[in-house]
């Protein structure tokens, strides 16, 4: 059966004009329920970030101590042009508590971005955030 558009939203149009699929009146429900929970205002930009987000992580939700550690990220570090290896994992350790003592899963979440977790290597600032946003999608199994 044919996905068909049954309302006339501009944030839903936006959403899928980015993620370039059309979606059910269900899939939005829940696109909508999940912006709200995570902190987010309804508006084009926050539409367009997490068209993006889930273009990057297709079965990944966002929560508000991810989108706020993530937000702690840019404001701290936004000056700065590049990362040593060693400074980046720190950073992430720091706003993160839940992958601190999980060395394995910042790695592969750093390799899950497409790029190479070395503690001696220098990573621009695009690159950092990827790889922070990469290691807050992490979830311990204690929290499933």
């Amino acid at each position: 059966m044919p996905k068909i558009k049954t309302a006339n939203d501009p944030l839903r149009s936006h959403y899928e004009a980015i993620a370039n699929q059309v979606l059910r009146h269900s899939q939005w429900s829940e696109i909508r329920s999940n912006l709200i929970r995570s902190g987010m205002r309804l508006s084009k930009q926050n539409v367009a970030k997490y068209a993006k987000f889930r273009q990057l992580a297709p079965r990944k939700h966002i929560t508000l101590l991810q989108r706020e550690a993530y937000q702690e990220f840019i404001n701290q570090y936004g000056s700065r042009p590049d990362f040593l290896g060693v400074e980046l994992i720190e950073i992430v350790q720091q706003l993160y508590p839940p992958i601190k003592n999980r060395p394995t899963q910042i790695r592969k979440r750093f390799y899950a971005v497409g790029l190479k977790c070395d503690r001696s290597s220098i990573y621009s600032f695009q690159d950092a955030c990827k790889a922070v946003a990469s290691c807050l999608l992490y979830t311990p199994k204690e929290w499933k």
